[in-house]
């Protein structure tokens, strides 16, 4: 789903995508950009904070990441993925 940014009218990035959910600690991170952007990419605990953070230029269209989480605890965890600006939030979860 196309994500609107009201305060340009523009959609810097058409989509994102965070798994497999579960997962043992490594988060794949799929997300799709309409021009060259900076992808800045946030894990935060249940509790809000920040616990891993990773940010990569992209040229557009789509960009996989793969992100090293294996020494955080088990638990539900969240992945904050902004560009220009223009934030989408996912949900998952690290299991034994």
């Amino acid at each position: 789903m196309p994500v609107y940014n009201p305060v340009t009218g523009l959609e810097p990035f058409h989509s994102s995508v965070v798994y497999p959910n579960p997962n043992q600690g490594n988060l794949m991170v799929e997300v799709s950009v309409k021009e060259e952007a900076t992808i800045q990419i946030d894990i935060f605990n249940l509790v809000g904070s920040e616990v891993a953070s990773h940010g990569v230029a992209a040229l557009s269209g789509k960009t996989n990441l793969t992100m090293d989480l294996t020494g955080l605890s088990k638990g539900i965890y969240f992945c904050r993925i902004t560009v220009n600006g223009t934030t989408q939030t996912h949900r998952f979860v690290i299991i034994p």
